[in-house]
């Protein structure tokens, strides 16, 4: 089945509803963050999204990662990581063969590195 790393909910929620009540939850969150810890709302947002987000509910899995394999070799090559100069393309792809080797479960940061480098592509190129 294609949607096999979604997980399994009760007959009550749906998918929508869930990403629906993240948004909100999100949105509190930064505005919490903002009124009483003076902190940007984007902290608020980035925490509920970490806590609550895809990988926490089993949206992000190895498989899909896998299934992404061409976009993540070609976004998170060492010679891509080291033209944006944002990390040490050593360490992208130590955490790439630790994944892929099972030693370590970096799904949510290779996700991570890829939204980053499309957004980056996307918006700042």
């Amino acid at each position: 089945m294609a949607t096999e790393y979604l997980p399994r909910l009760p007959l009550a929620f749906s998918q929508a509803a869930l990403f629906g009540a993240l948004v909100i939850v999100g949105l509190a969150a930064g505005e919490a963050l903002r009124r009483y810890a003076s902190l940007p709302r984007i902290t608020g947002y980035v925490l509920a999204g970490a806590a609550l987000g895809p990988h926490a509910l089993g949206l992000i899995s190895d498989d899909m990662l896998f299934d992404l394999r061409p976009l993540v070799d070609d976004c998170l090559s060492p010679a891509a990581v080291r033209e944006r100069g944002l990390f040490e393309p050593a360490a992208v792809q130590q955490l790439v063969r630790d994944n892929e080797a099972g030693t370590a479960d970096n799904a949510l940061r290779i996700w991570a590195l890829l939204v980053l480098e499309l957004w980056q592509r996307t918006f700042v190129d």
